[in-house]
């Protein structure tokens, strides 16, 4: 009986050997996974700067210059801007931005100049909005904004990736 034991052992042992030896030497440590390649997310072929220089606060309101250049990145056709002013902010010498179609050229760039004038004091939120076509046919459309402050202190927030943000007010504390 012991004997047969043994034997039982000895070729359960013998077994196992065979079965758990490979072409491939064993790793220490498993291999890390693939990491998914890195994608670069494309842009789009017009670039908007839109700024407000030589802000002048008045008693009542104030002026600014409202400073616009578009670049393209590629070959642009029928590009319209639309210059956005909120309630108490006019263009008082016209708007040379909205109803025109323009094309431009790759690497072309174009400036514009809008001289504004607020009736009040405030937070304004002025905004340009463009839609244009490429040569292949595809249509965008972006919009860039720029906010213009006459005598009020803005919320404090930061700018991430693009985006104002600010800490959010909760419900209770709202003055109504």
């Amino acid at each position: 009986m012991r004997r047969a034991a043994a034997f039982a052992l000895v070729a359960c042992l013998t077994l196992c050997l065979l079965a758990s030896s490979s072409s491939a030497p064993a790793l220490p440590f498993p291999r890390p996974a693939r990491a998914a390649p890195a994608t670069i997310e494309p842009t789009l072929p017009l670039q908007l700067d839109l700024r407000l220089a030589s802000v002048v606060e008045a008693a009542r309101g104030g002026t600014a210059r409202l400073e616009l250049a578009a670049e393209a990145g590629a070959p642009i056709r029928d590009l319209t801007l639309t210059l956005r002013l909120p309630e108490g902010v006019r263009a008082p010498e016209g708007d040379p931005i909205s109803g025109a179609r323009i094309a431009l050229a790759a690497r072309e760039r174009r400036e514009f100049e809008v001289p504004l004038a607020a009736d009040r004091r405030g937070i304004f939120p002025i905004r340009v909005s463009a839609t244009f076509r490429l040569d292949d046919g595809r249509s965008f459309e972006t919009t860039q904004g720029a906010t213009l402050g006459l005598g009020v202190e803005a919320p404090a927030g930061r700018s991430n990736a693009g985006a104002y943000e600010f800490m959010a007010v909760p419900l209770e504390e709202l003055t109504r």
